[in-house]
């Protein structure tokens, strides 16, 4: 099936031994993130937005793997924020509805922007894929690369490949989004942990991260960010309580 094809392909990017890969790549873009922009802002005195520090160092990711000097990140936060203002709350409308009953300017620059931003995708898309015709190989870092090789596999048309590339990169955005939100979260109810959050800041302080085996030294972090993910994840569908710090 299509879907076996494309999974089959990005199984080689999301695969354990190319995370190493990936990690390297990123990470000098975090470290420099973190040494000019947070750093500063902390010995200043300033109070960080967490949810815009958040979303910008995530929305970074797919300027790094390859959809590089298309969107930057700053302009991809304030389009997913205007999209996702779209979005109804429980028991009213649903998206589409809602984005064809708004009001008459909200509505027109929602659906400008949307189209706005997947034309960029689709010109820097057509672009990439021409350039691969000429490459043996797609570098392991190349997130796009591999969605245009994913895509081919499916035998779609041209353009049929193009527009769903565009919309696994629209995907891929906002999923990053909902990575925010849980870290936003998990950072929410860590307030009322203050134990819990010192122990964890201790461990990260203390833990000297240089490549992606590094990261399995944040024993106590993973448990707490894992507990957050069961307790108050992003996407509720219940409520749940925390009985102690244990």
């Amino acid at each position: 099936t299509n879907w076996a094809a494309k999974r089959k392909i990005m199984n080689q990017f999301f695969g354990k031994t190319n995370m190493d890969n990936i990690f390297s790549f990123c990470k000098p873009y975090l470290d420099s993130y973190l040494r000019k922009t947070l750093m500063p802002k902390v010995g200043q005195g300033k109070t960080l937005e967490l949810v815009e520090e958040l979303t910008l160092i995530f929305l970074s990711f797919p300027l790094c793997l390859g959809v590089e000097e298309v969107l930057t990140p700053e302009e991809t936060a304030r389009n997913l924020i205007q999209i996702l203002k779209m979005i109804s709350k429980p028991n009213e409308y649903n998206f589409l509805q809602k984005v064809f009953f708004a009001a008459d300017t909200e509505r027109i620059n929602t659906t400008k922007m949307i189209i706005d931003m997947r034309a960029k995708l689709w010109e820097h898309t057509a672009q990439r894929m021409e350039e691969l015709k000429h490459e043996d190989e797609i570098k392991p870092s190349d997130i796009l690369g591999h969605l245009i090789r994913a895509n081919e596999a499916c035998n779609f048309e041209r353009g049929e490949v193009i527009s769903c590339i565009v919309d696994d990169l629209m995907t891929l955005y906002l999923v990053l989004d909902n990575n925010v939100k849980q870290i936003a979260s998990m950072m929410l109810h860590l307030n009322k942990y203050p134990t819990v959050y010192a122990k964890l800041v201790k461990e990260v302080r203390n833990t000297e991260i240089t490549d992606l085996r590094s990261l399995t030294s944040l024993v106590y972090t993973e448990k707490v960010i894992l507990e957050s993910l069961r307790m108050s994840p992003a996407l509720l569908r219940s409520t749940r309580q925390f009985v102690s710090e244990n």
